[in-house]
């Protein structure tokens, strides 16, 4: 949010968090998980002051300044909230399932060749 230190940082890191109130979504979510993970790989447990069902509601905590919103840039930002990126960022596992017969099938080729030109593998 704006005012934040971290506002107009053009990323953070893992560490940075440390100590940092977090707004986020709950234990229900992978998100959450890899989150707890990444800052264990760090050597501390962040601090979630939020946890939430619903994606939206971190934004408006964040907007009411409570934390820091721990989300994937899949929503938009409502101004004045930005992203910022997390460096170290966390995992994701993608799976694709497909019968046998149709893995060389071209419009499953095209979902995994459009997918990936927008991951860094």
């Amino acid at each position: 949010y704006e005012g934040h230190p971290f506002y107009d940082r053009p990323s953070i890191t893992i560490e940075d968090l440390k100590g940092q109130p977090l707004v986020g979504l709950n234990e229900h979510f992978s998100l959450f998980h890899s989150i707890v993970r990444r800052c264990a790989d760090f050597g501390f447990t962040p601090q979630f002051v939020v946890k939430t069902m619903e994606s939206r509601l971190i934004y408006h905590f964040c907007q009411e300044r409570v934390g820091i919103g721990i989300d994937v840039n899949i929503h938009a930002a409502p101004p004045p909230l930005r992203y910022v990126p997390i460096t170290e960022g966390t995992p994701w596992r993608i799976f694709f399932v497909c019968k046998k017969e149709k893995r060389d099938d071209s419009l499953f080729q095209e979902i995994i060749a459009a997918l990936t030109s927008h991951l860094q593998l």
